[in-house]
């Protein structure tokens, strides 16, 4: 006969107990740490606070299609009040993991991972609509192209440029829309010279998508953000061979391909 050991005896009692589960929401610096239990539970050099919270069922099949489940919350909780003004452009991860807590030594099975899509408000509760990270399976990523503009984006590796070198530190006013801010030091450029850039505040950062003199106008508006803030800034690039060697002063880095023809003769048509 087989001797079974303890830890498996222990494991097979356990699946017959109900578990608790562990919900790790981050956004950027910002952790949450819930449990679906009703007391606290001390794992991972993390407390799990007791919430309320559940989820609709997750399913994975071989078609490797993107996995989605729905998290509902309290409407008030914390970690996804964010979304009921408006989707924030940073994504928000959550993680569920399923515990037994009189397990010993407790071990947690990874159920989902992924990110918060969107929330929606229904009564007291907010449902949130994940999507699993497997969702990216389904996209399209393309190397780089055959084009006129070039294919880093500003201030990364492959640009090559500090942002340290580029960026201003400046305090400025906010009108009633939160997406036109004015500060003086704005039109220390000509204008344009911020456009496409980002302006970041705390955690968050958002795209410029105008710059005339003193103000610049940000695509979506910061959550908490007050006149007489301070925030910072970073010009923009729209990956064009002048913009590399007249602002930047970067052609070393640049990589287009500013002579490619824009007369297709496959287009042509003979007249």
């Amino acid at each position: 006969m087989k001797n079974v050991s303890e830890q498996y005896i222990a494991k097979e009692e356990a699946s017959r107990r109900q578990p608790v589960e562990l919900y790790h929401i981050q956004h950027q610096d910002s952790h949450w740490y819930y449990t679906s239990g009703d007391t606290p539970v001390d794992f991972g050099s993390h407390t799990w606070e007791p919430a309320t919270i559940k989820r609709s069922s997750a399913h994975y099949d071989a078609k490797l299609e993107g996995t989605k489940i729905s998290v509902t919350f309290a409407r008030t909780d914390p970690a996804i009040a964010r979304y009921l003004a408006q989707s924030p452009v940073e994504l928000s991860s959550i993680t569920i993991h399923k515990l037994f807590r009189d397990q010993d030594p407790m071990e947690a099975c990874l159920v989902f991972t992924g990110v918060i899509l969107s929330v929606a408000v229904k009564g007291l509760a907010a449902e949130a609509r994940c999507a699993g990270i497997d969702y990216i399976i389904n996209h399209q990523f393309l190397n780089w192209r055959y084009q006129p503009e070039c294919n880093h984006t500003v201030f990364s590796e492959g640009c090559g440029l500090n942002e340290a070198d580029y960026q201003l530190v400046t305090t400025i006013n906010v009108d009633e829309t939160g997406t036109i801010l004015t500060s003086g030091d704005f039109s220390s450029h000509e204008d344009g010279w911020w456009t496409l850039g980002v302006v970041m505040h705390n955690d968050e950062e958002r795209l410029i998508v105008d710059h005339t003199g003193n103000t610049v106008t940000v695509m979506v508006p910061f959550r908490d953000l007050n006149g007489g803030d301070t925030v910072t800034a970073l010009p923009g690039c729209d990956g064009k061979v002048d913009t590399c060697r007249d602002k930047f002063d970067n052609l070393s880095h640049f990589l287009g391909f500013p002579f490619v023809p824009v007369d297709n003769p496959a287009l042509w048509v003979n007249k």
